[in-house]
């Protein structure tokens, strides 16, 4: 996956954004191969920009049906050709009907949003029932990265949130949590390959002050306890 995902960075005619993508390539790797177990049927890449997401997914799923959206009037190539692409307006409705996706996964998408209420609550009507919401590199309150990002005057994200707030928020707009997981909790980046210290985001307590969260959530229509039959909760959401 990381020859592929490397390759397509190669062969683009770079922004400054997908410069910087590009160098983090390994790591994005590693959060997809954490959720992609929790993908199925047609997905939509909310937020995507160039959508090396959906690329991803289509790589190893090429019969799935991928779709992308963002502000952005397009995808550059070539990671145009393996989704189907749509422009949107912030703050209006998606122009997907109710219920069309299986998937919706937010890659760095949601801390950007203007009204998070009114996010999940456009992506919960464009999830099935018992669908699945994935929202990676949420920017985590703890974050030594960001604290010393902030000693030194250099902000990294306006929003920033714990845990228990993306639980909260999640809940309170008809998304069960199911899994967490934590990255980069050494904030060695441009020192090392952070993934060389992967085995500390797994650790309990150490990894509180990780750089970034993963949380993978159900949609459902309401609350029960048959909503995690055959799921496996992670203890700590």
């Amino acid at each position: 996956m990381k020859t592929f995902l490397s390759s397509l960075y190669a062969s683009a005619n770079l922004t400054d954004y997908m410069r910087s993508h590009a160098a983090s390539v390994p790591e994005k790797v590693r959060v997809f191969r954490d959720y992609i177990r929790y993908v199925n049927g047609p997905l939509l890449d909310w937020g995507c920009d160039h959508a090396p997401d959906a690329n991803m997914v289509k790589h190893v799923k090429p019969d799935a049906e991928c779709h992308a959206c963002d502000v952005r009037e397009s995808i550059p190539e070539p990671f145009c050709f393996n989704v189907e692409y749509r422009q949107i307006t912030p703050n209006k409705p998606l122009p997907y009907a109710d219920g069309f996706f299986d998937t919706v996964i937010g890659a760095g998408t949601f801390e950007h949003v203007a009204c998070e209420a009114l996010a999940l609550q456009e992506l919960f009507r464009v999830i099935k029932p018992h669908g699945t919401l994935i929202l990676t590199h949420i920017p985590n309150a703890f974050s030594l990265a960001e604290f010393l990002c902030k000693v030194i005057g250099r902000t990294m994200h306006t929003r920033k949130y714990t845990q228990r707030e993306m639980r909260r928020k999640l809940l309170e707009n008809g998304f069960y949590p199911r899994a967490v997981f934590r990255y980069n909790s050494v904030p060695l980046n441009n020192l090392f390959d952070a993934n060389q210290f992967a085995a500390i985001d797994r650790i309990p307590v150490a990894n509180w002050f990780c750089n970034t969260m993963t949380i993978v959530a159900t949609r459902v229509d309401y609350f029960g306890s048959h909503i995690v039959s055959g799921t496996t909760v992670d203890p700590l959401i």
